[in-house]
């Protein structure tokens, strides 16, 4: 497996061994762990590739030498960890590599702060330095297709209405592919509230998400207002996690209840959700008709072991009885992403349908 990596990215061994000698030390590095020790190959590979480069930036500096095929190649498949400080570091080692990874880095944006900050101050300092990278180098908001917003605490309506966060996402939405994934995500599973969910959903009605939007993944929230997931009509994937809906509705504005284009869902993938999906179901009579389109679901996954979800499952299945294909039954969070059932296979469990049927579609014990 090691072999043929290698030489799917370079070509022949006498090839690669042409580029730089030294990188024979990394080829038998690899193999020597993957093969011998039993070590998976995505584990190392991303480190492997780096001692790649530094041999090639030691041995023969001028890398711009090579073609940008060849280039954007070693960026594509280092790029395949879900880690970027692989990419950050090859970034600052080569200029040759610069442009190639940033394609990468800034195609998720993140907004809010990281694991280790949370207050209100530090929040504003993360979101004035990304809002400066941003203004130096506009191109690059040109490249964000996923943003991800965190939220600390419970005093948070502020980060809505922050004079950064709106100019950051005023110049995405003058890219000429805005970003078409909004994750909102609590600091925890352990559940957040949204300050003033009203507020939220009214300011982002405003922005591009209400045009573009076609992902939305939550995670974590106590009270997330079924509305947030009406405002984009072009709406086709779900991920919630940990998420329960809002209980109550009497405040809310006409406009953001009243019937518009529904979304017709293609991907829905909950967990630990069963409230507002129940809601997305059946809506509470605030909002009078259906809020969504069953009919072109194709995709399903959810936890078998959490009741409130598999309470959902049955009306999902007659909704969507003539076009769902994939019914996915796993442990692993909705917020992994719905391919990462692929990576357990002994957590997931995958049931066929046929596109056209004129049976109920059911799950027996």
């Amino acid at each position: 497996m090691g072999s043929k990596f290698f030489q799917n990215l370079f070509g022949s061994w006498n090839d690669l061994h042409q580029y730089n000698p030294g990188s024979w030390i990394t080829i038998n590095s690899y193999l020597l762990l993957t093969e011998n020790t039993g070590i998976s190959a995505t584990g190392v590979k991303g480190y492997l590739l780096i001692l790649l480069f530094l041999f090639a930036v030691m041995l023969h500096p001028p890398l711009s030498r090579l073609s940008d095929y060849l280039l954007s190649h070693i960026v594509d498949r280092l790029a395949e960890s879900p880690y970027l400080d692989h990419l950050k570091s090859l970034s600052i080692a080569d200029r040759a590599f610069t442009q190639f990874c940033q394609a990468h880095i800034f195609r998720e944006l993140q907004l809010g702060a990281g694991s280790n900050c949370g207050t209100k101050k530090t929040i504003s300092k993360q979101l004035e330095k990304m809002g400066k990278i941003l203004d130096d180098k506009p191109t690059f908001a040109d490249r964000v297709r996923k943003v991800e917003v965190i939220i600390f605490h419970k005093q948070n309506r502020w980060f809505f209405s922050d004079p950064t966060f709106i100019s950051i996402v005023q110049l995405l939405a003058k890219s000429p592919m805005p970003p078409h994934r909004l994750d909102l995500c609590a600091s925890s599973l352990s559940q957040d509230t949204l300050e003033d969910p009203i507020f939220v959903v009214g300011q982002l009605m405003q922005t591009f998400f209400s045009q573009t939007l076609t992902v939305l993944c939550l995670t974590g929230f106590k009270n997330a207002p079924l509305t947030l997931l009406l405002i984009c009509p072009r709406l086709r994937d779900i991920l919630l996690d940990h998420v329960e809906a809002e209980k109550s509705y009497d405040t809310y504005p006409e406009e953001q209840c009243s019937a518009r284009e529904l979304p017709a869902l293609e991907r829905l993938n909950y967990r630990c959700s069963g409230s507002l999906v129940k809601q997305m179901i059946a809506p509470p009579p605030r909002f009078h008709t259906a809020v969504f389109v069953w009919s072109k679901l194709r995709v399903l996954t959810l936890c078998p072991h959490e009741k409130v979800d598999v309470a959902c499952l049955q009306p999902i299945l007659d909704a969507a009885r003539t076009t769902l294909e994939e019914l996915y039954l796993t442990k692993i969070r909705a917020s992994a992403g719905i391919g990462a059932v692929f990576f357990y296979r002994n957590e997931a469990k995958l049931i066929g349908f046929p596109k056209k049927t004129n049976k109920s579609l059911s799950l027996t014990s």
